[in-house]
């Protein structure tokens, strides 16, 4: 069975995951033989479902058993290979006594509100209607920045947490042309 779950998975260590290599995901360990009915019944059999998910919960060490043991990069981190990157995240950066800013990192503004009025409670002063001119010229109160380069490593809500990477800056990573 390890021949046949390195076909399908490879562990990264350095973040105590399990990646499928197909679908580029992180797996949670307990529902490998889930995904693997979910995502590739139609190549890996019952029986080996069974016995991968036996192999890993038997075999595989040093990954995360739950989400709290997950190892992320530092936000200063260039992306994680293999995993998409997305740049339309949303960072918060209210301060947090114990630990200096948020950084709680979501895709969606409604995600983000709800974050906010939950972890700090914060109340959106931009009610809907009124006049519009009017409310161009006042400043938001915002506790988030916009266009943050983002990854997930899990899918799945139970285990999903965005993380914020530095992406090269293009400008820079570009051969420049020299004239002789």
């Amino acid at each position: 069975m390890e021949q046949r779950f390195h076909e399908l998975f490879v562990v990264r260590a350095e973040y105590k995951i399990i990646q499928c290599i197909q679908c580029h995901d992180a797996i949670n360990p307990l529902r490998i033989e889930g995904h693997l009915r979910c995502k590739h019944a139609e190549t890996v059999e019952a029986p080996d479902r069974r016995n991968i998910a036996r192999y890993v919960n038997d075999n595989v060490q040093d990954v995360a058993q739950d989400k709290t043991e997950v190892i992320y990069p530092a936000p200063d981190s260039p992306p994680v290979i293999g995993f998409p990157l997305y740049h339309n995240g949303l960072r918060c950066v209210l301060g947090n006594k114990s630990n200096g800013e948020c950084g709680y990192i979501c895709r969606s503004i409604k995600g983000m509100q709800d974050h906010c009025q939950r972890a700090h409670d914060w109340v959106n002063q931009q009610k809907r209607g009124g006049n519009v001119r009017k409310k161009s010229k006042q400043t938001p109160n915002r506790l988030w920045v916009e266009g943050q380069a983002c990854q997930v490593f899990f899918p799945q809500q139970a285990w999903q947490k965005y993380f914020a990477v530095k992406p090269a800056d293009p400008i820079q990573s570009t051969p420049t042309s020299q004239s002789t």
